[in-house]
């Protein structure tokens, strides 16, 4: 039930009941699989592929970092060093106001962490950065400052793509599932790298039971099969040698 109403909060769906939340928190309820979507790889091709100015922008941090909405908001240029490709998470959006991350919790929910950008996210920023809107957020709302609501991110910008591009809405939030989802089944990165990346606590076990979806197409599948033939077939090899 937490887990539920701290997606709908991301999502801005909700306010946040910070009381009921403590309380949840604490509460041991019995553990329940609840139910989540996520865009397919071809969907998230299109989506990066499709999209143009700014928004293409959040959709490169959305999509290839699963990041929460309610930190891509409230991102700084100041938080961004684009000549290491280094990016830092500072902040979110909660309760209708900045909350700066001041220190790691032991929670399943970090906004304080660092990491590095893959290098067409940099070339991208960089690009951005020329034209950039604002000289301190990276994405501003119409009026001129950092959004406060998630609705228009929501309801216009992905609204009108996915629409364009027949896609069906499964929520901002659903970026960040296909995320975790894509990296995770490819068996190539190492678990506590994404959740660095997403926010999670090492060792968190929500990424398995909430993001982890099948949005892999056929032939996803079938490449990651012939790299774990090719390295079956290797130690076979080494061994008769």
């Amino acid at each position: 039930l937490y887990d539920i109403l701290e997606t709908e909060y991301d999502e801005g769906l909700i306010e946040k009941n910070l009381p009921l939340s403590k309380i949840l928190r604490k509460y041991k309820f019995p553990k329940t699989i609840i139910k989540t979507e996520a865009y397919s790889v071809s969907e998230v091709k299109k989506m990066l592929e499709e999209s143009t100015g700014w928004f293409s922008v959040y959709l490169e941090l959305a999509l290839k970092y699963g990041l929460r909405p309610s930190e891509m908001i409230l991102i700084k240029w100041g938080d961004l060093d684009l000549y290491n490709g280094l990016l830092s998470i500072k902040r979110s959006w909660s309760d209708k106001k900045v909350v700066e991350a001041t220190e790691l919790t032991e929670t399943n929910k970090n906004h304080l962490r660092d990491f590095y950008l893959f290098p067409e996210t940099i070339e991208k920023l960089k690009a951005y950065f020329k034209v950039r809107p604002h000289n301190e957020w990276l994405f501003i709302s119409k009026y001129n400052t950092h959004f406060k609501t998630l609705d228009s991110l929501r309801n216009s910008h992905m609204g009108n793509l996915l629409r364009k591009l027949k896609i069906e809405y499964k929520g901002l939030y659903a970026a960040r599932r296909s995320y975790n989802s894509i990296m995770t089944q490819s068996k190539q990165i190492k678990k506590s790298d994404i959740q660095n990346v997403m926010g999670h606590a090492t060792g968190s076990k929500i990424g398995d039971e909430h993001y982890n979806l099948d949005c892999l197409a056929i032939e996803n599948k079938k490449a990651i099969a012939l790299r774990q033939a090719k390295v079956f077939n290797e130690m076979l090899q080494e061994a008769s040698d």
